[in-house]
């Protein structure tokens, strides 16, 4: 009998152990969905222009570039679908965007050729005139206040359409933006290094020299939002990111700023009720 009960002691010893081999694998699996959630549970938010009027900023996106004018979180703000350009009161000079690591933002239309009479018309500054690349036609404008602009006709997407970073690295520069905003690294075009963000491209071009941040410059800061704030803040203390407001309470939500690849300004931003 004491063989009998040896073998079943060894059999339930050895299925035991099974058991809890499986829950160790299930546990790291577990662990893996759970930590890329969390990386993945960012989304592309908004765009933040500092201009000598606010409200004036607002409407003229909406009047040239197609966007909703209307408030958000208190902000003068252009929608376009989910993603939000939106402006802050500018205090004291501020630079333009060419020249410094966020070079510009971009628009797609159907009819580029109409919305470049518009902008004649209106005697908006023009940069570049249209030139076609395969498929898409782009030209290059300037708001009042200084951001450049791309205007593009991109049949696979309209609206807001990117944002447009010079880096000396662009490799690591979108494997910063993967780590802590999800997403996976691509080619936008077949050759420019970008992520997709929902409908929005991250764009990382090659500078052979730093850039600097947006401090001080038309383009505030970039914004994506998570719906788990503090586990996303948590990690990227973990990670080392540099923090240059720590999390605190803005309204109905909470907000913190980090500092990007080549000083690009970050509002990491609570998603209350999931916007």
């Amino acid at each position: 009998m004491e063989s009998v009960f040896a073998v079943l002691r060894g059999t339930l010893v050895s299925r035991s152990k099974a058991r809890r081999g499986i829950s160790s694998v299930i546990a790291l699996l577990f662990t893996f969905v759970l930590a890329t959630a969390s990386v993945h549970a960012a989304s592309w938010h908004h765009v933040h222009l500092t201009v000598a009027d606010t409200k004036a900023g607002a409407e003229w996106y909406g009047k040239y570039l197609e966007g909703e004018v209307t408030v958000t979180a208190g902000f003068d703000t252009a929608k376009f679908g989910d993603a939000l350009v939106r402006f802050r009161q500018a205090r004291g000079e501020v630079k333009g965007t060419e020249g410094s690591a966020v070079d510009h933002i971009g628009f797609s239309f159907r009819d580029l050729d109409a919305k470049m009479k518009q902008f004649a018309d209106a005697g908006i500054k023009i940069i570049a005139q249209p030139r076609q690349l395969g498929p898409i036609k782009f030209a290059f404008i300037e708001d009042p206040w200084g951001t450049k602009i791309e205007v593009m006709q991109d049949p696979d997407l309209y609206g807001f359409h990117h944002i447009h970073l010079h880096t000396p690295d662009p490799d690591a520069t979108l494997a910063f933006y993967t780590a802590q905003f999800g997403g996976e690294a691509t080619r936008y075009g077949g050759f420019l290094p970008a992520i997709r963000y929902g409908d929005m491209w991250l764009i990382a071009q090659r500078n052979a020299t730093e850039k600097p941040g947006t401090a001080g410059r038309v383009v505030d800061h970039l914004g994506w939002g998570f719906t788990d704030f503090n586990e996303a803040v948590a990690r990227m203390k973990a990670d080392g990111v540099k923090f240059l407001l720590e999390p605190r309470e803005s309204g109905d939500h909470h907000i913190a700023f980090i500092e990007g690849p080549s000083g690009v300004k970050i509002e990491v931003y609570e998603l209350a009720g999931g916007k």
